[in-house]
């Protein structure tokens, strides 16, 4: 399984494609990037061609593999997903655990109704398009420590819920923030269920990784996120870990 920010995990056919062809997309980016520069590109067009068959290359090699994951949120109940696993974002259903929740800490009927009514605007608006049906992932420990996911931590539900309670905010928000632990999930990933453009950044990122190391010396952070439009089931969990948000 690849970690991708431990580059020892990294199928030893990406390393090599990396090492060999670093100089060689240096080169093109650097003139084509010149040619944006001048306005030559118009004339005489710069193709990327190593670039372009190293990202290719690479995806048909990833997309063979799985990939470590990490799902940042709020959770109530860690037996749960022990038992019976991830499951993708279905609103409606995340809707009435919601409401369930809420009225266990006594929270009044009328504020209730104001919830669910701004739920049912959202959906209307169908503003839960890019993240219902789906379960969302970054790809290296450092991104979990990133101001992206200091939300999904602070508070429940995640960022439907949030937007969803945007109209009464000054009342649900400081309840979402008291609802549920600060959790990581670590899971297997088949890279090959994420979208296609997000394969392809990998790619590009594992690229931009390459031309540091061998080129430039330097170090550099991979920025990745994928998602998937299935559920995660038990055995795909690594870890399930508190995070610290102190």
């Amino acid at each position: 399984m690849i970690e991708l920010d431990q580059v020892d995990t990294w199928p030893v056919q990406i390393l090599k494609i990396l090492e060999n062809r670093a100089y060689y997309i240096k080169d093109e980016k650097e003139r084509e990037e010149q040619s944006l520069c001048d306005g030559s590109y118009i004339l005489n067009p710069v193709y990327c061609r190593v670039y372009d068959e190293s990202v290719e290359d690479l995806k048909n090699i990833l997309i063979k593999h799985k990939i470590r994951g990490y799902h940042c949120t709020k959770i109530i109940n860690w037996n749960d997903i022990q038992r019976k696993g991830l499951t993708v974002l279905r609103p409606q259903e995340f809707q009435s655990t919601l409401i369930d929740e809420l009225k266990s800490i006594g929270i009044d009927r009328v504020i209730l109704e104001k919830i669910k009514d701004s739920f049912a605007t959202f959906e209307k608006n169908r503003s839960c398009v890019g993240r219902e049906g789906l379960l969302w992932f970054v790809l290296t420990k450092e991104l979990i420590e990133y101001k992206g996911c200091e939300e999904f931590f602070k508070f429940f539900g995640g960022e439907v819920t949030r937007r969803a309670a945007w109209p009464v905010k000054d009342i649900v928000y400081p309840i979402l923030q008291k609802i549920g632990i600060p959790t990581v999930i670590e899971c297997s990933l088949n890279i090959s269920d994420s979208m296609d453009f997000q394969v392809i950044n990998i790619c590009k990122e594992m690229i931009n990784y390459g031309i540091q190391k061998f080129v430039f010396k330097n170090g550099y952070s991979l920025q990745c996120e994928m998602c998937v439009k299935h559920d995660i089931i038990p055995n795909d969990i690594i870890k399930i870990w508190k995070k610290d948000i102190s």
